[in-house]
């Protein structure tokens, strides 16, 4: 359900589904500050409602076995999320069977064979940048590392996806959640995984938001908003087929380890990744459809970029991250020297590398964190 006031339509949901008991996820600030709550409590007035609220920066293993405690005491018909993608991640979360073995580096948390509640789920985002409403995947931190949680049944039932939600988002994390959503299009064009029908809606997602950022930053316009809620949308949905690449699995360290917004994160690398995967050579290419595969994606997203190659193609991203105002490099942001080898030793992902289309290597990652690449 997409459209300007369309969360006023989680009351058609409640009525079909004829709940009575509610689990309302929300975010500690987003939820009064969007206006959610002025549209959202009128409609579950009526139910009896258990409110989890999400505690930290990104969703811990805490903060998911709280809630599911709280889910489980609950009962309820109807699982209600309204926030970032963090929110939304958390209320997937909660309703996901798993066992975590292992601690440290050898954490590893597996699935039941019946891995998800069947308590439908309704995610409104107030926030455009990772379409979290769309995927069936979740992320979720164990001693401050990132974990992932994918099964076709996380992927909520219904996602309201109502721009207006987005208009009291300030115009630097404006600029870092559309980046996300930008670098999950470019991203999901080049993956490994790729497919016409996932590019169709990364294309989309590009396309909107190269024409929709710089103004939804500058003003805060309802047309720029529109675009930017429907940019992150589509770019949920490819990313559903594709999964992500480099740049998003190198970008997790650097919010858990130094503060920096995941859509600003995963822009830190997204420019040089773009050259250096087009450099592409027969020996290093994992992409499953060789090279010829891997230069007409890149043809792709360098065409959405008007740029005529991929060092062009790299500069009009390092231009675009700057006119929004936001820093370039990772020594801009005081984070260098010993700083960077936990990044590379965290953020190197081996699923998510291995879904880049050119095999990436640590020092060639780190090399592009501190700006020498």
């Amino acid at each position: 359900m997409f459209g300007w006031g369309a969360a006023g339509r989680l009351r058609e949901i409640v009525a079909t589904r004829r709940a009575s008991r509610v689990v309302l996820v929300s975010g500690p600030r987003s939820y009064q500050a969007s206006g959610a709550a002025a549209q959202v409590e009128p409609i579950l007035a009526p139910l009896q409602i258990t409110r989890i609220e999400r505690s930290d920066a990104y969703p811990t293993l805490e903060d998911v076995a709280r809630g599911r405690r709280a889910l489980l005491d609950a009962a309820p018909d109807l699982i209600v999320a309204v926030g970032g993608g963090a929110v939304l991640d958390l209320a997937k979360s909660i309703r996901a069977r798993f066992d975590v073995t292992g601690d440290g580096p050898d954490t590893r948390l597996q699935l039941a064979r019946e891995p998800v509640d069947a308590i439908p789920l309704v995610a409104l985002p107030t926030t455009a940048g990772t379409g979290a409403e769309t995927t069936q995947f979740a992320v979720l931190y164990v001693g401050g590392i990132k974990h992932s949680l994918d099964h076709p049944g996380l992927r909520p039932e219904f996602a309201i996806v109502d721009p207006s939600l987005t208009m009291s988002v300030g115009p630097r994390s404006t600029a870092a959640s559309g980046l996300d959503a930008l670098a999950q299009g470019i991203e999901s064009i080049w993956s490994g995984a790729s497919t016409p029908h996932s590019r169709r809606y990364a294309g989309r997602a590009v396309r909107l938001a190269l024409g929709c950022l710089e103004r939804a930053v500058a003003d805060g316009s309802r047309e720029a908003r529109e675009g930017m809620s429907m940019a992150a949308h589509l770019s949920g949905r490819a990313i559903n087929e594709t999964r992500t690449t480099a740049c998003h699995a190198a970008s997790y360290p650097m919010t858990v380890r130094h503060g920096i917004p995941h859509g600003h994160a995963v822009a830190l690398t997204l420019p040089a990744m773009l050259e250096f995967n087009a450099g592409a050579t027969a020996d290093d290419v994992l992409d499953g459809g060789g090279l010829d595969s891997v230069r007409a994606k890149i043809a792709l997203v360098l065409d959405l970029l008007g740029a005529a190659d991929a060092a062009a193609g790299r500069q009009r991203l390092l231009d675009l991250i700057r006119r929004l105002s936001l820093e370039t490099t990772l020594a801009e942001l005081g984070v260098g020297g010993d700083d960077l080898d936990p990044i590379v030793a965290e953020g190197f992902n081996p699923a998510r590398a291995g879904n880049n289309p050119r095999r990436l290597t640590p020092d060639v990652l780190r090399a592009m964190l501190d700006g020498t690449w």
